[in-house]
């Protein structure tokens, strides 16, 4: 009897220890699981920009829901993976270990102090990938169901505008080495010498790089090539947020003089056509994303209705 007591009270002692030793994640999914770090990961994500998550930026409980929502959709993008039968190819996976890096060296005391490890964010940018590559699985140009290249050009045309710029400063330095703004003659004196640009290239009596080589010699800097071809999307965060249009309200080929926070320039619209083979291709992913991604979101939505997840509040 006491060897059958000592034994029990030993396996009792042991079931402790590994009841213990069990971690509770706050959702998991078959051997899947999403860790306190990513959550609040996801959290902080929410919080700083509800409304890329259709949240509210002062209702808690809807920032909460939104990051556990967030949660739900990594698990599905895990079981969408498999069902289609593929796992994150070396690119992908390249591309999350990168930005893994990138994010960690500048942001890490942050994410530290709120409980989110290096791994978190590797999982987070994991996620990222697995959204990628399951776009390129159903819809690239080897995917199920591809977007016809040109349907890609034409929404490409649509996102960006491409110009050429020569850029001048509303701002100079002062005796003590500060940044101020010029005066209100000084702006006007710039704002006539721009628009005087611009109206020498509609005339034709110039080129955008013979004036942007002038200009920058009358500053002392010496230009030794063209100016390369910029592209622009609505909220860019170089540009205010009018430059778009401003951009795009000028012909292609036409010029125009336009502020932009403490610059002025004189832009001249560029033909992005879709036979831009070098533009267009630097920006497919980009252009597919915005084709596409919502109907990988749908596909997700639709599949977290039939799986079984496992929510630890």
């Amino acid at each position: 009897m006491k060897k059958l007591i000592a034994l029990i009270s030993a396996m009792l002692i042991l079931f402790s220890f590994a009841s213990c030793g069990k971690k509770d994640y706050p959702f998991t999914f078959g051997e899947h699981i999403v860790t306190d770090g990513l959550y609040n990961y996801y959290k902080s994500a929410v919080t700083a920009s509800p409304g890329d998550y259709s949240a509210s930026g002062d209702d808690e409980s809807s920032i909460n829901e939104a990051a556990k929502q967030c949660c739900r959709k990594y698990l599905a993008a895990i079981k969408l993976m498999e069902n289609e039968g593929i796992t994150l190819g070396s690119e992908f996976k390249r591309r999350a270990a990168e930005n893994t890096e990138n994010i960690w060296s500048l942001f890490s005391d942050y994410y530290n102090s709120i409980g989110v490890t290096k791994q978190d964010i590797t999982r987070a940018e994991t996620h990222e990938s697995r959204m990628l590559q399951l776009l390129e699985h159903f819809y690239g140009a080897a995917g199920k169901d591809p977007v016809k290249e040109m349907d890609l050009k034409e929404r490409f045309v649509d996102m960006y505008v491409g110009f050429k710029a020569i850029e001048g400063s509303l701002t100079k330095t002062n005796d003590k080495d500060e940044t101020v703004p010029l005066t209100d003659e000084e702006i006007e004196e710039t704002e006539k010498l721009f628009s005087s640009m611009a109206k020498s290239i509609n005339e034709g009596t110039a080129t955008i790089d013979e004036l942007n080589a002038e200009y920058n010699d009358s500053l002392g800097i010496i230009v030794t090539s063209p100016l390369s071809v910029l592209l622009t999307k609505k909220g860019d965060p170089m540009y205010d947020d009018d430059f778009f249009n401003e951009v795009s309200s000028v012909t292609h080929g036409r010029a125009k003089a336009v502020k932009s926070g403490d610059s002025i320039y004189v832009i001249e619209r560029q033909t992005i056509a879709t036979d831009d083979e070098d533009a267009f291709m630097t920006y497919r992913s980009e252009v597919l994303q915005n084709m596409r991604m919502g109907k990988i979101e749908k596909k997700l939505d639709k599949l977290l209705s039939k799986m079984d997840i496992t929510e630890n509040n």
